[in-house]
């Protein structure tokens, strides 16, 4: 059938199949290229999905980390961590345009995302619930002060009382209230630093320190009386001042124990918070991450599934462009070799019609000679 086609027609033919291979080249290309662009996008998508869990995980295990460092260090007096839910770097990204984006790439994320918010809130709330409960009070080395102060007044009022039986000339015990052991710590900078930190102790330290003082220098009174060897009057002085102010400062030091023991039980509160509310909440959502992790692995385009398609956009574009040079060469021969065929058609019948025009010319010639030569013999 192409033999039988002019060359005019041979060439629109040619060209026409030409151009409908460029075209299915182009299809094909935009086609695969728009597929691959697409699952790149995807693939883009998961992995910030996923790179962006993994970053807030790491937050927030800093920041149950500055939690517990908080409870352990008695250094550490203030609890410096983010206790709004909606304002730390996932709760920006759960309630932000990230997260709605996300949704509208993988679907299936979206339940995950909304149970995640419940221990995501419980979890910073926590924080402001361990901050009200924990303080960095030294229990232990408060109760063994206000205990050591106690037995060492005993063992004051003790001595006093054996040395007035003895019938002593002045008693051997200290007398002066702010030189005792107590009385070093009572006006001393330990002291003022727990009462500026804890105020409800030192309201108690104020309370002690007259009734303290009452019963040292009650001691002065007695050498006194024991100067002039007066020994009713210095056992009624310990009967009259010193064992009534020594019950008050008894009083007091163990009301100092019992605030001290209050204090251990918000410690205890804040660390029982920790682990039932804190450590809680951070397991769920550490194990929501990981299932968005999980689910938008499972939803994404992989980087084998990526390369996969771009080397079969290769391959297609590879055999079609194959094809259209191999069929373009045919038909460029074929068009070629009617050109050449019908060129020497015309050039043959050129060819034969010059011969024809030549013959006839001769003759032309040869008649007009024998014309000439007939006129001159009849002259």
């Amino acid at each position: 059938m192409f033999k039988n086609m002019t060359v005019g027609k041979q060439i629109a033919f040619g060209f026409g199949i030409i151009l409908v291979l460029l075209l299915g080249i182009g299809i094909t290309s935009y086609s695969g290229i728009s597929g691959i662009v697409t699952n790149a996008v995807n693939m883009i998508n998961g992995e910030s999905i996923i790179g962006e869990m993994k970053a807030r995980e790491i937050d927030h295990l800093n920041w149950a980390g500055k939690v517990s460092a908080f409870l352990q260090d008695k250094d550490i007096k203030e609890l410096k961590v983010e206790t709004d839910h909606t304002r730390c770097e996932l709760g920006k990204w759960l309630y932000g345009e990230e997260r709605k984006n996300a949704e509208a790439a993988i679907p299936a994320l979206a339940s995950l995302f909304k149970s995640m918010e419940e221990p995501h809130r419980h979890l910073h709330e926590s924080a402001i619930e361990i901050s009200r409960e924990m303080n960095k009070l030294d229990v232990e080395q408060a109760m063994t002060t206000f205990y050591r102060a106690e037995v060492a007044h005993l063992n004051w009022l003790d001595k006093v009382m054996n040395e007035i039986v003895e019938k002593k000339a002045s008693l051997s015990v200290e007398l002066d209230h702010t030189k005792c052991a107590f009385g070093k710590w009572l006006h001393g900078t330990e002291a003022a630093g727990m009462a500026k930190e804890f105020p409800a102790f030192g309201a108690l330290f104020e309370k002690i320190k007259e009734p303290h003082r009452l019963i040292h220098d009650s001691g002065k009174l007695i050498n006194e009386k024991l100067a002039v060897k007066d020994y009713d009057g210095a056992l009624a002085i310990v009967g009259n001042i010193i064992q009534p102010n020594f019950k008050k400062t008894v009083a007091i030091l163990r009301e100092t124990r019992n605030l001290a023991r209050d204090f251990k039980k918000g410690q205890d509160e804040a660390g029982n918070i920790f682990v039932m509310v804190t450590e809680k909440n951070m397991h769920e959502v550490q194990e929501k991450m990981h299932q968005v992790e999980d689910t938008t692995e499972r939803n994404m385009t992989t980087q084998q599934v990526l390369l996969s398609g771009a080397s079969r956009l290769k391959l297609i574009i590879t055999v079609v462009a194959s094809i259209a040079m191999i069929l373009g060469v045919g038909l460029a021969f074929f068009i070629a070799r009617g050109l050449v065929r019908s060129l020497s058609s015309v050039v043959e019948t050129m060819t034969e019609g010059a011969g024809q025009v030549a013959s006839a010319s001769g003759q032309v010639s040869e008649a007009s000679q024998s014309l000439a030569e007939g006129s001159s013999e009849q002259a």
